[in-house]
């Protein structure tokens, strides 16, 4: 079971958008059409590409959350725009 909710403040506005999976593959296929729908929307061809989502190596847990193997879920591309750095767009974890 992976758990994911999106990068945001609070953390608590940020668990009202949990979603729970079984596998990160079907976390990667949620992640790449939900935003290619907001960015299609907005008018670009599609966010990033499924193979430019990065999930980092676990650091700790999250005991104020209940999340444990904490991983940055980020992104290399945002449309159109290039990152030097990946951007974090949420957290997963166990």
């Amino acid at each position: 079971m992976v758990r994911f909710r999106p990068a945001c403040r609070p953390p608590s506005l940020s668990l009202k958008n949990e979603h729970v999976f079984e596998t990160h593959e079907d976390m990667i296929r949620f992640l790449f059409e939900s935003w290619s729908r907001v960015v299609s929307f907005m008018g670009a061809a599609e966010p990033f590409r499924p193979d430019e989502i990065l999930i980092t190596e676990a650091r700790d847990d999250d005991l104020l959350l209940g999340y444990k193997n904490l991983r940055r879920v980020c992104v290399t591309r945002m449309a159109d725009k290039i990152y030097k750095t990946p951007q974090c767009i949420g957290f997963c974890g166990e």
